[in-house]
């Protein structure tokens, strides 16, 4: 019985022994997996890969966001009838995306360990036993290099979009299909240690620098770090999503790439609205009561929902299932103008309260001020409604040409500055004036939307930072 206990107790510390040193390989492991990442970024930089690797993680968060229903721009009843509907659209757009990560990664890696990769996993399709796991990957996973995560991640979009591609042969992709391809990519990506790395820290010196001499120094000048800390960071929360828009500028995409801004947008969304979580619940807290930095960042957490939500439910609804190509630019350059004027000026407004005499200009060279903004408005309006007494002076075909021309150039390139509220209005006078056919019917639509366009005028007219000029 002793021994028995005896041998009982004198096994504990070589149980303790084994806890603590598999505990230090994992430390240890971590830290070189850390390292080898820290050597990836650095690597970017000097190679002048660094857009591509930023991409490339945009576009993995981007996927990720993409797969949740949740973070979709759909109507109230699109929302009720999710599991009847057909997710087709969608999971083209994520192969759209999927094969713009699989460019990134050949960017991304040596062309050398491109062919060496293709040739060893040749050799191990040979000798893989037909119920054994794959000997080229699994050796690749206990890799943490970041070729080596590169390298699984090439073949992990191999195998979803060949499943894609299946799914994309039926009628119907239901909603279950589209979650779980989305739920073996993410678990896959989980599975790879230098991207899981990659995409665990958000902020990284290497992407996330406030390149502007202006606000940075207007950081470093917030003496106490409790207050600094929140300001700087919702800075580089709105950079990174300036950064993540200029993936999803329609200039910049081709006809056939460009519904993967959809994807896109989808992250830059998702981040806005945890920003103003973050404005809520962390920064606003942390600030003085009082100081003008927290009176712009309340305003900012006010008035960033307005505008996401006239993206979400406007521009973005349904847009992976249009069909016109025209549309699909317009309604995606719209959502980009928003969105992008959204954060210039939330960078601006929280800049100006840290020092009153920086302008907008000094920080993004195409940056337009309200007041610039609203008068180009005004003078939209303004040459709109001459057309549209014109057509109601004359009554001909040509001024009758020249009022649906108006429209429409301005339902295109103004719309989105008026008033959230008033958009329904405009695009329900703009349908019935390129739908009617009648020179008399016109007339009575004209005279309608000649008082409407009056009411709009005071209203742009009333705007206090065209009050302020004309004082």
């Amino acid at each position: 019985m002793n021994r028995a206990f005896g041998k009982i107790a004198g096994s504990a510390p070589l149980e303790m022994e084994d806890t603590e040193r598999n505990d230090r390989q994992i430390r240890l492991g971590s830290e070189y997996l850390r390292a080898q990442v820290r050597g990836w970024m650095d690597g970017a930089g000097e190679s002048g890969r660094r857009k591509e690797l930023f991409e490339l993680e945009m576009w993995l968060r981007a996927l990720d966001r993409f797969f949740k229903p949740g973070h979709h721009a759909l109507s109230d009843e699109q929302i009720n009838e999710l599991p009847y509907r057909d997710w087709s659209a969608e999971l083209a757009v994520v192969d759209l995306c999927l094969l713009r990560v699989g460019q990134l990664c050949s960017q991304l890696l040596p062309r050398e360990r491109v062919d060496e990769a293709q040739f060893k996993r040749y050799v191990d399709g040979f000798i893989r036993e037909s119920e054994s796991a794959d000997p080229y990957f699994e050796r690749l996973l206990r890799d943490a290099r970041p070729e080596a995560g590169l390298l699984v991640l090439r073949g992990t979009l191999e195998d979803v979009r060949l499943l894609i591609a299946e799914s994309l042969r039926s009628q119907k992709t239901p909603l279950q299909i589209f979650e779980s391809v989305g739920r073996i990519f993410s678990r896959e990506l989980r599975r790879n240690p230098p991207l899981a790395a990659l995409l665990d820290k958000k902020f990284k010196p290497v992407f996330d620098k406030v390149t502007s001499p202006e606000i940075a120094g207007l950081i470093r000048a917030i003496e106490d770090p409790n207050e600094r800390t929140p300001v700087a960071r919702v800075f580089l929360e709105l950079f990174r999503m300036l950064k993540y828009l200029d993936f999803a500028d329609p200039d910049g995409l081709p006809d056939d790439r460009v519904k993967t801004a959809a994807c896109v947008f989808s992250l830059v969304i998702a981040e806005a609205k945890a920003l103003v979580i973050y404005l809520e619940k962390r920064a606003l807290i942390a600030l003085p009561h009082g100081a003008a930095v927290r009176d712009a960042c309340d305003s900012i957490a006010y008035c960033m929902p307005i505008d996401i939500n006239k993206v979400v439910r406007v521009e973005l609804s349904d847009l992976s299932s249009a069909r016109s190509p025209e549309n699909v630019r317009a309604r995606i350059e719209n959502a980009h103008g928003i969105l992008k004027d959204c954060f210039q000026q939330s960078v601006v407004q929280l800049a100006a309260s840290l020092d009153p005499g920086l302008t907008g200009v000094g920080v993004f060279p195409d940056f337009v001020t309200k007041k610039e903004r609203s008068l180009g408005l005004k003078k939209a309006l303004e040459t709109l409604l001459k057309a549209v007494r014109e057509f109601g002076a004359r009554g001909d075909e040509v001024t009758a040409g020249a009022l649906r021309e108006g429209t429409a150039r301005f339902y295109d390139r103004q719309l989105r500055h008026l008033m959230y509220r008033d958009w329904s209005a405009f695009e329900q006078f703009f349908i019935e004036i390129l739908k009617c056919n009648s020179l008399l019917a016109l007339k009575g639509i004209a005279h309608r939307y000649e008082t409407f366009l009056q009411t709009l005028l005071r209203e742009v007219e009333k705007r206090a930072v065209l009050q302020s000029r004309a004082a």
